[in-house]
Protein backbone atom coordinates (compact mmCIF):
# COMPACT_ATOMS: atom_id res chain seq x y z
CA UNK A 1 0.00 0.00 0.00
CA UNK A 2 2.83 2.38 0.90
CA UNK A 3 4.65 1.51 -2.34
CA UNK A 4 1.50 2.29 -4.38
CA UNK A 5 1.16 5.73 -2.70
CA UNK A 6 4.80 6.52 -3.38
CA UNK A 7 4.38 5.53 -7.04
CA UNK A 8 1.31 7.78 -7.36
CA UNK A 9 3.18 10.72 -5.79
CA UNK A 10 6.11 10.23 -8.18
CA UNK A 11 3.78 10.11 -11.19
CA UNK A 12 2.00 13.29 -10.03
CA UNK A 13 5.32 15.11 -9.69
CA UNK A 14 6.47 13.99 -13.13
CA UNK A 15 3.18 15.05 -14.73
CA UNK A 16 3.68 18.67 -13.53
CA UNK A 17 6.93 18.93 -15.44
CA UNK A 18 7.42 19.36 -19.18
CA UNK A 19 10.41 18.43 -21.32
CA UNK A 20 11.45 21.27 -23.62
CA UNK A 21 14.32 21.06 -26.06
CA UNK A 22 16.49 24.18 -25.94
CA UNK A 23 18.10 25.46 -29.13
CA UNK A 24 21.71 26.53 -28.51
CA UNK A 25 22.33 30.30 -28.70
CA UNK A 26 25.26 32.61 -28.12
CA UNK A 27 24.35 32.99 -24.45
CA UNK A 28 23.28 29.38 -23.95
CA UNK A 29 26.00 26.74 -23.65
CA UNK A 30 23.57 23.82 -24.11
CA UNK A 31 24.22 21.41 -26.97
CA UNK A 32 21.56 20.32 -29.47
CA UNK A 33 20.85 17.10 -27.57
CA UNK A 34 20.44 18.69 -24.14
CA UNK A 35 16.98 18.54 -22.58
CA UNK A 36 15.90 20.98 -19.87
CA UNK A 37 13.12 20.16 -17.38
CA UNK A 38 10.99 23.17 -16.46
CA UNK A 39 7.86 23.54 -14.37
CA UNK A 40 4.84 23.98 -16.63
CA UNK A 41 3.12 26.50 -14.33
CA UNK A 42 5.99 29.03 -14.28
CA UNK A 43 5.14 32.26 -16.13
CA UNK A 44 7.45 33.60 -18.79
CA UNK A 45 9.44 36.45 -17.21
CA UNK A 46 11.79 37.18 -20.10
CA UNK A 47 10.31 40.56 -21.07
CA UNK A 48 9.92 43.41 -18.53
CA UNK A 49 6.40 44.45 -17.64
CA UNK A 50 5.16 47.98 -17.17
CA UNK A 51 3.46 48.96 -13.90
CA UNK A 52 -0.22 48.04 -13.80
CA UNK A 53 -1.34 51.68 -13.71
CA UNK A 54 0.58 53.64 -16.34
CA UNK A 55 -0.65 57.26 -16.35
CA UNK A 56 -2.57 58.18 -19.48
CA UNK A 57 -0.25 61.14 -20.10
CA UNK A 58 2.72 58.75 -20.42
CA UNK A 59 1.24 56.30 -22.92
CA UNK A 60 1.80 58.44 -26.07
CA UNK A 61 5.54 58.50 -25.22
CA UNK A 62 6.09 54.77 -24.63
CA UNK A 63 7.36 54.10 -28.15
CA UNK A 64 10.45 56.23 -27.47
CA UNK A 65 13.76 54.50 -26.80
CA UNK A 66 14.38 53.98 -23.04
CA UNK A 67 10.96 55.35 -22.10
CA UNK A 68 9.60 52.06 -20.76
CA UNK A 69 12.76 51.48 -18.76
CA UNK A 70 12.61 54.96 -17.18
CA UNK A 71 8.92 54.57 -16.29
CA UNK A 72 9.59 51.22 -14.62
CA UNK A 73 12.54 52.56 -12.61
CA UNK A 74 10.57 55.60 -11.47
CA UNK A 75 7.79 53.27 -10.33
CA UNK A 76 10.32 51.18 -8.37
CA UNK A 77 11.67 54.31 -6.66
CA UNK A 78 8.14 55.40 -5.74
CA UNK A 79 7.52 52.09 -4.01
CA UNK A 80 10.57 52.74 -1.82
CA UNK A 81 9.19 56.03 -0.50
CA UNK A 82 10.45 58.67 -2.96
CA UNK A 83 7.30 59.63 -4.83
CA UNK A 84 7.76 60.23 -8.57
CA UNK A 85 4.61 61.10 -10.49
CA UNK A 86 4.06 61.92 -14.16
CA UNK A 87 2.20 64.91 -15.56
CA UNK A 88 3.23 65.21 -19.21
CA UNK A 89 1.57 67.47 -21.79
CA UNK A 90 0.65 66.34 -25.31
CA UNK A 91 3.47 65.20 -27.58
CA UNK A 92 3.02 68.09 -30.02
CA UNK A 93 2.73 70.83 -27.39
CA UNK A 94 4.21 74.23 -28.26
CA UNK A 95 6.81 76.02 -26.13
CA UNK A 96 4.25 78.46 -24.72
CA UNK A 97 1.81 75.63 -23.97
CA UNK A 98 4.60 73.66 -22.25
CA UNK A 99 5.33 76.66 -20.01
CA UNK A 100 1.64 77.05 -19.19
CA UNK A 101 1.46 73.37 -18.34
CA UNK A 102 4.52 73.71 -16.10
CA UNK A 103 2.83 76.59 -14.25
CA UNK A 104 -0.07 74.26 -13.54
CA UNK A 105 2.32 71.55 -12.24
CA UNK A 106 4.07 74.04 -9.94
CA UNK A 107 0.84 75.46 -8.51
CA UNK A 108 -0.66 72.04 -7.98
CA UNK A 109 2.55 70.81 -6.31
CA UNK A 110 2.65 73.73 -3.89
CA UNK A 111 -0.96 73.06 -2.88
CA UNK A 112 -0.38 69.30 -2.56
CA UNK A 113 0.49 69.51 1.14
CA UNK A 114 1.04 72.08 3.87
CA UNK A 115 4.47 70.50 4.31
CA UNK A 116 5.52 71.94 0.93
CA UNK A 117 6.53 75.57 0.50
CA UNK A 118 9.32 75.42 -2.08
CA UNK A 119 10.25 73.79 -5.37
CA UNK A 120 13.08 73.45 -7.85
CA UNK A 121 13.04 72.87 -11.61
CA UNK A 122 15.62 70.58 -13.20
CA UNK A 123 16.40 68.34 -16.17
CA UNK A 124 17.85 64.85 -16.33
CA UNK A 125 17.91 61.81 -18.59
CA UNK A 126 17.56 59.60 -15.48
CA UNK A 127 15.03 61.28 -13.17
CA UNK A 128 14.93 58.23 -10.89
CA UNK A 129 18.69 58.46 -10.24
CA UNK A 130 18.66 62.23 -9.95
CA UNK A 131 16.04 62.04 -7.22
CA UNK A 132 17.63 59.32 -5.11
CA UNK A 133 21.41 59.34 -5.62
CA UNK A 134 22.36 62.98 -5.09
CA UNK A 135 22.79 64.68 -1.72
CA UNK A 136 20.98 67.91 -2.60
CA UNK A 137 17.65 66.05 -2.95
CA UNK A 138 18.26 63.78 0.03
CA UNK A 139 15.46 65.21 2.20
CA UNK A 140 12.84 65.66 -0.52
CA UNK A 141 10.08 63.13 -1.11
CA UNK A 142 8.14 64.32 -4.16
CA UNK A 143 9.10 64.75 -7.81
CA UNK A 144 6.80 65.45 -10.77
CA UNK A 145 8.06 64.76 -14.30
CA UNK A 146 6.45 67.56 -16.32
CA UNK A 147 8.02 67.36 -19.78
CA UNK A 148 9.80 64.79 -21.96
CA UNK A 149 11.74 65.61 -25.14
CA UNK A 150 13.99 63.73 -27.50
CA UNK A 151 15.83 66.94 -28.38
CA UNK A 152 18.15 68.24 -25.61
CA UNK A 153 18.03 71.80 -27.00
CA UNK A 154 14.24 71.89 -26.54
CA UNK A 155 14.39 70.73 -22.93
CA UNK A 156 17.23 73.17 -22.15
CA UNK A 157 15.26 76.06 -23.63
CA UNK A 158 12.20 75.18 -21.55
CA UNK A 159 14.21 74.96 -18.32
CA UNK A 160 15.78 78.39 -18.93
CA UNK A 161 12.40 79.96 -19.68
CA UNK A 162 10.80 78.32 -16.64
CA UNK A 163 13.52 79.41 -14.21
CA UNK A 164 13.41 82.95 -15.62
CA UNK A 165 9.61 82.95 -15.31
CA UNK A 166 9.39 81.53 -11.78
CA UNK A 167 12.68 82.79 -10.35
CA UNK A 168 11.19 85.93 -8.77
CA UNK A 169 8.41 83.94 -7.11
CA UNK A 170 8.88 85.33 -3.55
CA UNK A 171 11.53 82.81 -2.53
CA UNK A 172 9.61 79.65 -3.38
CA UNK A 173 11.72 78.77 -6.42
CA UNK A 174 15.02 77.28 -5.22
CA UNK A 175 16.87 77.44 -8.55
CA UNK A 176 20.15 79.36 -8.46
CA UNK A 177 21.64 78.63 -11.90
CA UNK A 178 19.91 79.96 -15.05
CA UNK A 179 19.24 76.43 -16.35
CA UNK A 180 20.13 74.29 -19.34
CA UNK A 181 23.55 73.28 -17.98
CA UNK A 182 23.03 69.51 -18.00
CA UNK A 183 20.80 69.18 -21.06
CA UNK A 184 23.47 67.72 -23.32
CA UNK A 185 24.56 65.01 -20.91
CA UNK A 186 23.20 61.48 -21.32
CA UNK A 187 20.85 59.74 -23.73
CA UNK A 188 17.50 60.68 -25.24
CA UNK A 189 14.82 61.16 -24.05
CA UNK A 190 15.42 64.03 -21.63
CA UNK A 191 13.06 65.00 -18.83
CA UNK A 192 12.15 68.25 -17.12
CA UNK A 193 10.98 67.72 -13.55
CA UNK A 194 9.92 69.70 -10.50
CA UNK A 195 10.90 68.62 -6.98
CA UNK A 196 8.95 69.87 -3.98
CA UNK A 197 9.72 70.22 -0.29
CA UNK A 198 10.31 72.59 2.61
CA UNK A 199 12.79 75.43 2.32
CA UNK A 200 14.98 73.95 5.06
CA UNK A 201 15.11 70.62 3.21
CA UNK A 202 16.54 72.27 0.11
CA UNK A 203 19.02 74.26 2.20
CA UNK A 204 20.23 71.26 4.19
CA UNK A 205 20.56 69.18 1.02
CA UNK A 206 22.69 71.86 -0.65
CA UNK A 207 24.94 72.13 2.40
CA UNK A 208 25.50 68.38 2.51
CA UNK A 209 26.15 68.29 -1.24
CA UNK A 210 28.86 70.96 -0.86
CA UNK A 211 30.43 69.04 2.03
CA UNK A 212 30.46 65.87 -0.04
CA UNK A 213 32.18 67.65 -2.94
CA UNK A 214 34.85 69.11 -0.64
CA UNK A 215 35.52 65.74 1.01
CA UNK A 216 35.66 63.98 -2.37
CA UNK A 217 38.12 66.54 -3.79
CA UNK A 218 40.31 66.32 -0.69
CA UNK A 219 40.34 62.52 -0.82
CA UNK A 220 41.16 62.54 -4.53
CA UNK A 221 44.03 64.99 -3.98
CA UNK A 222 45.48 62.87 -1.16
CA UNK A 223 45.36 59.76 -3.33
CA UNK A 224 47.07 61.61 -6.17
CA UNK A 225 49.81 62.87 -3.85
CA UNK A 226 50.32 59.38 -2.42
CA UNK A 227 50.63 57.89 -5.92
CA UNK A 228 53.11 60.59 -6.91
CA UNK A 229 55.25 59.91 -3.85
CA UNK A 230 55.26 56.20 -4.64
CA UNK A 231 56.60 56.93 -8.11
CA UNK A 232 59.51 59.00 -6.75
Amino acid sequence: MALRRAKKARLATESSETEIEVEPTEIDSSSENDVVIVNSNVEDQASPKLPMCVPECVKPYLHWTRMVDVVMKCDAVSKLGHQISWDLPALDVSDSEALTHLSYVVNEGLSYSRAIDSYKIGISYKPHDRFTKYADYKYLQRMVVARACEDPATIAKLEKKAISHFGADDGKCQNVSPGGESAYHGLSPFFLYVVFGKRWQFKKGREEAKTYVIVSCTTTRKHSEANSNNLL
